[in-house]
């Protein structure tokens, strides 16, 4: 341990040593994070499907957690990359989902990205439950449906469009940015491509699917989500989902609105809202969802907060 640590500082503390140590270890890092990966897997069949998957598809990169596998995408923009280098990637979130979804319940993903949540949900809700997922951003949603299908979900429905106030088409800046975001803020942004797609209201969605009830609602669209609620209006009087929803200052700001409106538009409809935070973490993973702190109405952080 003492040569260990001697080492470590004789290449923090020297530039040259530094750039040489990464140039000779980089190329093994994601190799063995990958290999890792596959070692925890535990189970046979895991394996198995795991094994396959990479024969018939050599040149995919598998993350795998929780029992999940998901394929780490090619595409610069993609958020799948920070799997690799987050071991707690969206660790408060996933862990409250967890504990609140049930079996048999009936969840909607808006804002789906790659699949993290769809995924989790589809196996918390089980084989008499079902996911609802949109995501509107034609790299993402491919991405999205390669690894519902590397995971086996026969659970999950996914929409190519975006969800709004009103039908009719939006247009999306997506970024070219490693680990960079697409979403409804994004038509912003200067320096992206662009892309036009559909707008619908999840009311009339919900009508033409003929969904019978919703359970959940988890929303991640950049700033499109009070939009979004006020298309599901006879939804949320209906059924009352519970929500668990991401309110960014700098996103509401760029749509004319403030956080306060998303938080207000709710509690109006009856609500209480808990903002997640650091508050979930795993020390508190058996805390009851009524003994989170309520957020500072007059300041609210940025972040996810949890409606019921």
């Amino acid at each position: 341990m003492y040569l260990l640590n001697k080492f470590r500082n004789f290449i923090n503390i020297n530039p040259i040593a530094r750039r040489l140590f990464v140039k000779i270890v980089s190329p093994f890092t994601l190799p063995l994070l990958i290999l890792q990966n596959y070692l925890s897997i535990s189970g046979y069949k895991q394996r198995k499907r795991i094994s396959l998957w990479r024969k018939n598809n050599p040149k995919s990169i598998l993350h795998y957690k929780n029992g999940i596998a998901f394929n780490i995408s090619k595409n610069k923009a993609s958020v799948s990359k920070s799997l690799i280098f987050q071991s707690n990637y969206e660790f408060n979130e996933t862990n409250l989902v967890k504990k609140v979804i049930k079996p048999g319940w009936t969840v909607i993903d808006a804002g789906a990205n790659f699949g993290w949540y769809s995924i989790h949900f589809a196996q918390l809700v089980g084989q008499n439950g079902n996911v609802f997922s949109f995501e509107p951003v034609p790299e993402t949603y491919e991405e999205l449906n390669l690894n519902i299908k590397l995971n086996s979900c026969q659970n999950i429905k996914t929409f190519d469009l975006a969800l709004g106030s009103e039908d009719g088409t939006i247009s999306f800046g997506v970024s070219n940015f490693d680990g960079g975001g697409s979403g409804a803020s994004s038509r912003f942004l200067k320096y992206s491509k662009r892309i036009q797609t559909t707008m619908r209201k999840l009311d009339d969605i919900i009508k033409e699917q003929k969904i019978n009830k919703v359970d959940f609602i988890k929303a991640d669209i950049e700033g499109g989500e009070l939009s979004m609620l006020k298309g599901a209006e006879k939804l949320l009087e209906h059924f009352r989902p519970k929500i668990l929803i991401e309110i960014v200052d700098m996103h509401c700001q760029r749509f004319g609105y403030s956080p306060m409106d998303v938080y207000q538009f709710l509690i109006n409809k009856g609500y209480r809202g808990v903002f997640i935070g650091n508050k979930y973490t795993e020390e508190k993973a058996n805390t009851s969802i009524d003994e989170l702190a309520k957020p500072n109405v007059t300041n609210l952080l940025n972040g996810n907060y949890f409606f019921s």
